[in-house]
């Protein structure tokens, strides 16, 4: 029977212990033999030697593998190869030995489609299963991939072809988990899905390979900070973006504001950093929605702007955002929290405190109101646009209410914070919701450092001040809850340094995730409140807790399905387009509508407009749909219609641009670093040309490692073993008697 050893030890120092327990056990035996080396004591001390080298086999733990292992199948592995025309150009080093360079399909077909020895060390241990993928991921094998001269596919979208390949038919099984994936591209995505979330929310660990030559000299990249924004009527909103710069030397350049296609601002900025925060303030005086842009336009110095386009939609509504505060242990947190948010005219908050088993306190926007009671209804939980649940929150809701809470956020597009972390180990009814899986301890917290993601957050722009200086100089959390794992589509924000986080690793203390048509975010620690209280040297960092709070919920609100004062919710499937690409507009009910659906009114940048009549879904990706074909370039505006069926307060918009090139053609320099991130969020690596070979060996390595111990039993607990150390024991007794 196939065994194999798993020592407690080093395998050598276990070794070690062995062979000088037999050698003391053989020398001691012969040392104390009378006459020396008489019939009797030899056999004594093989009997003697033979236990000791039983018990020190036993010592190695010798484990049968469990029933997955001895009857293994081999676990499908997904590679996909980019067949995008951007795989044509020409910037590969010669593999042919000419002096000019290579396509990259012809570096793709030599170390992947063409390389046996790769295939085949692959092919010992996986089911290969071959993709191809520009605007659809298409089911493909190695013989039609290798006749393919020239790819021509007017698109790379990275993101939905792993979203596919992870979904693919006949890909997964109950039984056999996908082993892998492959992705070779030169990474250069336009699609309208993420990435990186993508591959952080796929089964298995991506193995990446770039392919291509990535663009020497200064790169941008112009993000808005809040692609969404909410308003009150003649309230000041800070419209806030970043410029990226890679490889570059200092510059100097232009950002427009744009409003409705009309520039009404303008900023200068030097790049001295690798990001550059600016920000425009605005005022709007009428409800409804006005779209922004940004722009940056060169001084002159720089040739070539990536993405230096942004838009922004402003939603001004005379509405104010309803948050309910849940709290079961009153407490400052809650009550800064609380007074913070009271203090936003674009808030309405209502919050509910558990002071005795029996008794609870109830404020209604400033108002004492006893008879405010917590939702138990789906219509009840509509009832607002955000929930943020404390500790002991336990005491609000019952299994069957926690379900409806639950289903508020995943149908109904409803947004959760949870204030001090370990939800589910309270109500495991939430445990799916949050983005985090927590160990039975409370650390003591440090200084906090954001990730790529923080940075970015609405929540942290300090307008005055760089963000993660002012985390540094910010007093610390008085404790967190230790964070076992983050769950695959967690967006963490916030780290802190810890031992005890996985792996070492630093743990998260503030992330977010997607939940369905809803959002979450958890915060695992206590104290936060401190942040209202900087020291005097750090004033200008006095409005951070108010800033953190009100942002937070603002871009909770303002990403959600429904707006204030909106039943009905409108979303196109991207922001941008090509001439000739069909357009999906995506349409959301708060309620089950009575009478007819809302038709959809299509405004294009020539002053024309059309209507459409959607069809009716059923619900799990929206409640009604319609299609639109894009026919000249510009900014477009759907709107949906008032509908005898559906009241409306605010009417439900979806704005979207349509570009006369392609993306494909745009841009064709390689990007690693997306690659890089691609890998890492999934568990995988970015691997180079020259490592190809030693992927198999990696692959085997890491599969040996999760899946260790799996299933495997111990030999020495079995009655066998322990009839046969007692049989020794006697015969050594009953020689010695003699």
């Amino acid at each position: 029977m196939p065994f194999h050893f798993d020592p407690p030890l080093l395998p050598v120092q276990a070794a070690a212990i062995v062979f000088l327990a037999i050698a003391a056990s053989v020398g001691l035996s012969l040392l104390v033999a009378h006459p020396p080396r008489s019939f009797p004591h030899v056999l004594l001390a093989a009997i003697r030697t033979l236990m000791v080298a039983f018990l020190g086999i036993l010592f190695l733990n010798p484990v049968l593998p469990g029933a997955s292992e001895r009857t293994r199948h081999k676990a499908p592995f997904a590679i996909l190869i980019d067949t995008s025309r951007s795989m044509q150009t020409r910037d590969t080093p010669s593999i042919s030995g000419w002096s000019h360079p290579s396509s990259r399909w012809a570096s793709v077909k030599h170390f992947v489609i063409e390389n046996s020895a790769l295939l085949d060390g692959l092919s010992q241990r996986y089911e290969l299963r071959f993709f191809r993928f520009e605007d659809h991921l298409l089911a493909s094998s190695r013989k039609e991939l290798s006749a393919l001269s020239l790819p021509q596919g007017d698109h790379t979208r990275i993101g939905e072809a792993l979203q596919q390949a992870v979904g693919a038919p006949g890909l997964l099984s109950n039984s056999i988990p996908l082993g892998g994936i492959m992705l070779v591209s030169d990474g250069r995505d336009n699609g309208a899905i993420d990435a990186v979330d993508a591959a952080r929310g796929a089964s298995a660990s991506v193995y990446t390979l770039c392919i291509g030559r990535e663009k020497v000299g200064t790169r941008f990249q112009l993000t808005a900070q809040s692609p969404r924004l909410i308003a009150s009527p003649g309230q000041t909103v800070e419209i806030a973006g970043a410029l990226r710069t890679t490889n570059g030397a200092p510059a100097r350049v232009t950002i427009d504001l744009i409003r409705e296609g009309r520039k009404i601002r303008s900023k200068s900025l030097r790049l001295t950093a690798s990001t550059t925060e600016f920000d425009f303030t605005v005022v709007e005086r009428g409800a409804g929605s006005v779209r922004y842009s940004l722009s940056c336009v060169s001084s002159g110095l720089l040739k070539d702007l990536e993405n230096a386009h942004a838009d922004v939609s402003l939603t001004v509504t005379r509405a104010r955002m309803r948050v309910l505060l849940l709290e079961g242990y009153p407490s400052w947190d809650s009550k800064f929290l609380a007074q913070t948010l009271r203090e936003d005219p674009a808030i309405a908050l209502d919050s509910i405190f558990q002071l005795t088993d029996t008794h609870r306190f109830a404020l209604s926007s400033g108002t004492d109101t006893p008879i405010l009671h917590v939702p138990q209804t789906l219509e009840g939980f509509g009832h607002y646009d955000a929930i943020l649940l404390g500790q002991g929150m336990e005491s609000f809701f019952s299994a069957s209410t926690a379900g409806i809470l639950r289903r508020w956020v995943s149908d109904r597009g409803g947004n959760l914070v949870f204030l001090r972390g370990q939800t589910g180990e309270r109500m495991p009814a939430f445990r799916d919701l949050d983005p985090f899986l927590y160990g039975d301890r409370e650390l003591a917290a440090t200084g906090a450092r954001l990730t790529d993601a923080g940075r970015s957050f609405p929540g942290f722009h300090m307008g005055n001040g760089d963000a993660d200086a002012a985390l540094r100089a910010l007093p610390a959390l008085s404790s967190v809850n230790q964070v076992e794992k983050e769950k695959a589509l967690a967006v963490v924000l916030a780290r802190i340094p810890s031992s005890a986080g996985r792996e070492g690793s630093d743990m998260p203390i503030l992330a977010y995730q997607r939940y369905g048509q809803g959002a979450v975010v958890a915060v695992t620690g206590e104290g936060l409140w401190q942040w209202a209280f900087p020291s005097p040297d750090i004033e200008k960092y006095g409005r951070v807790y108010h800033n953190f709070w009100t942002q937070t919920v603002r871009w909770l609100v303002s990403g959600s399905d429904f707006l204030p004062g909106q039943n009905v919710a409108l979303r196109a499937d991207r922001s941008a387009y090509t001439v000739g690409e069909t357009a999906t507009l995506r349409g959301f009910l708060r309620e089950e509508a009575t009478g007819t659906l809302p038709r959809i009114r299509i405004e294009g940048p020539d002053g024309t407009s059309a209507t459409l009549t959607p069809k009716k879904e059923d619900g799990s990706t929206a409640d009604f749909l319609s299609t639109y074909r894009v026919a000249i370039p510009g900014a477009y505006k759907a709107t949906a219609l008032p509908s005898a069926g559906v009241s409306q307060d605010l009417p439900a918009t979806a704005d979207f641009s349509v570009h006369s090139g392609l993306d494909e053609d745009s841009d064709r320099t390689a990007d690693t670093a997306l690659m890089g991130r691609i890998a890492a969020a999934s568990g995988g690596k970015a691997i180079t040309a020259a490592e190809i070979g030693k992927l198999p060996e990696r692959l085997r390595i890491a599969e040996n490692a999760s899946s260790k111990n799996r299933g495997s039993q111990t030999i020495w607990d079995r009655s066998g073993i322990f009839v046969l150390l007692l049989g020794l024991l006697t015969c050594d007794w009953a020689l010695r008697r003699r």
